[in-house]
């Protein structure tokens, strides 16, 4: 069976909370390797203009596998520093759980992340409830339409 996160997703800003600030756009692409990894590809623009981008490659195993943004890849690349690390644990077909640490291996969330496909395989809503590095409260949901 296909993996319905496979494929291409663009945030839905009017059905996301918070709303994200006017001219910025998200997209998202996950894409299958032969060898059963997954490909994440996260892509950009902020409402300054500026563009962002986080890439992974990784199991629904639990285990942590490297995120690389236009921070980290930078750093990693140039002077070796090590990435911070997502875990992914498939809770069924449609629902994905995510814990994120940063590159000392410490959490960089407390709480629930998932990530739910509907059943129609035509939105992705991501969401974080809980506590993030600084102590503040996080409750946020971003949808997603699938465009391909």
């Amino acid at each position: 069976k296909t993996d319905p996160l496979l494929g291409t997703w663009k945030q839905n800003p009017e059905k996301s909370t918070p709303k994200p600030p006017p001219g910025t756009v998200s997209v998202r692409q996950y894409l299958l390797r032969p060898d059963g990894f997954m490909v994440t590809i996260f892509a950009g623009v902020n409402a300054q203009g500026n563009p962002n981008f986080l890439q992974n490659t990784w199991k629904y195993d639990g285990k942590d596998y490297p995120q690389y943004t236009q921070v980290s890849l930078p750093d990693f690349s140039a002077g070796g520093v090590k990435p911070g690390t997502a875990a992914y644990r498939a809770v069924d077909a449609y629902t994905t759980e995510l814990n994120q640490k940063d590159g000392f291996g410490k959490a960089i969330f407390t709480g629930v992340r998932t990530r739910v496909i509907s059943k129609d395989g035509k939105t992705l809503t991501d969401t974080s409830k809980g506590t993030n590095a600084r102590g503040q409260a996080v409750n946020t949901v971003g949808v997603f339409d699938k465009v391909q």
